[in-house]
């Protein structure tokens, strides 16, 4: 995520992208991987990667298709309307609501040392932003220069530019 989110919300996020990938496109929990990088004590970005041998290209798929249907399958699985956003408290059957995860949404065996930062609730929002976006893969790899002159947009001060420059010149 663009936007720095707390660890609970890191792990329930990936959590819930990965539950509803595997219900879109019909996998086992053993084919599709999610990681939190750079680690589970510092969580800031997500990996999802296939884990079987060849994997079934459905990461590539996901591409091509975006992440509107995910985040709506995600939302669903979290107990809220993908529309509307409204929270229906439990899963279809379920007696009990669901407060902040259960084992219908976010909580699973393979995760139950850290049920406690689960928190359905808590990505609810950026869930429904999901829902919403559009994805635009790049249509291949940029030329170096044309890297280099985007990376020296992105800097925010001239010891950025120069560590740039630096190793440019290096042909690094």
């Amino acid at each position: 995520p663009e936007d720095r989110l707390d660890s609970g919300m890191i792990l329930s996020l990936q959590t819930a992208l990965k539950k509803a990938i595997q219900v879109i496109y019909q996998l086992e929990d053993n084919e599709l991987a999610a990681e939190s990088l750079p680690s589970d004590l510092d969580r800031r970005e997500i990996l999802l990667y296939e884990a079987s041998e060849g994997g079934a290209g459905v990461l590539r798929r996901l591409i091509d298709d975006g992440l509107t249907e995910v985040a709506r399958e995600a939302l669903r699985i979290c107990h809220f309307d993908p529309d509307t956003g409204a929270d229906l408290k439990h899963a279809a059957g379920a007696r009990e609501d669901c407060v902040a995860a259960c084992y219908d949404c976010l909580m699973t065996y393979a995760n139950q040392r850290e049920h406690k930062d689960l928190d359905r609730a808590a990505i609810k929002d950026l869930l429904m932003d999901l829902s919403k976006t559009q994805m635009h893969a790049s249509p291949g790899p940029a030329s170096p220069d044309v890297h280099f002159e985007h990376l020296k947009q992105r800097c925010d001060s001239q010891l950025e530019r120069d560590w740039l420059d630096f190793i440019l010149a290096r042909g690094l």
